[in-house]
């Protein structure tokens, strides 16, 4: 682990920090590179980053706490302290109706610019997820595999598992991200047969790989809701229905015949 990268005087610049900042840049660059062909200037890219990072901070750090109460119920003062990590993805749900609302103010097309955003999603779980990886949190439960990492003392959880392999749960999902990342950029987006295709797609195998990876985290009780299955895979099950639901309506559209004017 590796959760301070460097400290100058008394100011420590942590890790995790520094990887979400990576995700976010990455973000907003593809996604001005892409928007950019679409019309929109650079200047409504960071208005609607802005939007994002805010909202979806917001409700990615709420969901992480209930998750992790038994911890901050006794160290409130750390509920605010997103720079030594902890984000939940699934509560950054929180920016999608921010999201909807931006681009119905700027009569912006919806689909193709939530297709041109897609493969920044990816690309930026799969950058943050390292941040989680050298902060020590978000980690996996105890294997027998070779490659099971040893958290250190000091690590936020380090004591549950002292001298315990683990998996590198972080890891496992920043590598299905990024494989996600690849095919869509590759393949997906190339072939698409209508506007939202890839970022149904997307959608989809995003919740598939969270819902599989959740089977190597540890988590606090309080995060089971339909034992084994925790709160994030009922919400990674609900996000794999909703972009199948999306595939199958927009299919049907693109299929109707339309009425002459």
């Amino acid at each position: 682990m590796f959760p301070i990268l460097f400290r100058v005087g008394s100011l420590e610049i942590r890790t995790y920090g520094v990887m979400m900042l990576l995700a976010f840049l990455f973000g907003i660059w593809w996604t001005g590179r892409e928007f950019a062909r679409m019309g929109i200037s650079k200047e409504k890219v960071w208005d609607l980053a802005l939007w994002i990072m805010i909202s979806g901070v917001a409700g990615a750090r709420l969901v992480y706490v209930w998750e992790h109460w038994a911890y901050f119920s006794q160290n409130i003062g750390e509920i605010f302290a997103i720079w030594h990590g902890g984000l939940t993805f699934y509560g950054g749900l929180l920016a999608v109706p921010v999201v909807l609302i931006f681009f119905r103010v700027n009569r912006w097309a919806f689909w193709p610019a939530v297709d041109a955003m897609a493969p920044a999603l990816a690309a930026g779980i799969g950058i943050g997820r390292w941040g989680c990886f050298f902060n020590g949190c978000c980690f996996g439960k105890p294997t027998s595999l070779p490659w099971g990492v040893v958290l250190p003392a000091g690590t936020e959880f380090g004591e549950l598992f002292p001298g315990q392999r683990i998996h590198p749960s972080p890891l496992y999902e920043s590598l299905g991200e990024w494989v996600l990342f690849l095919i869509i950029i590759f393949l997906v987006r190339k072939k698409a047969p209508y506007p939202g295709f890839t970022f149904a797609f997307f959608v989809f195998f995003a919740g598939l790989i969270r819902f599989l990876n959740d089977f190597t985290r540890h988590y606090a009780d309080t995060a089971y809701i339909l034992p084994p299955l925790t709160f994030n895979q009922i919400i990674a099950i609900a996000l794999m229905a909703t972009a199948t639901g999306l595939v199958v309506y927009l299919e049907i559209r693109k299929r109707r015949p339309r009425r002459d004017s």
